[in-house]
């Protein structure tokens, strides 16, 4: 399984947290590497709606360091 990374805000109403830790958990458990980010008061969609807010500026920083360490030989 390749590594994921999820990242998603604690106020996601589209996807529930229960339906994201159970997805973890059997990512994992089948052998997958999973790097979650999860960002405070935020809802779905936050890094697109609000670009120039601080946790979206957060999350493309660690979207561009996980993509960044799996092209690293």
């Amino acid at each position: 399984l390749p590594p994921v990374l999820y990242i998603q805000g604690t106020e996601d109403q589209a996807h529930p947290r229960p339906d994201l830790d159970r997805f973890v958990s059997h990512y994992r458990k089948a052998g997958g590497q999973v790097d979650l980010a999860l960002y405070e008061g935020e809802a779905e969609g936050f890094a697109i709606r609000k670009p120039a807010a601080p946790a979206s500026t957060q999350a493309l920083e660690r979207i561009i360091d996980f993509v960044h360490k799996q092209l690293q030989p």
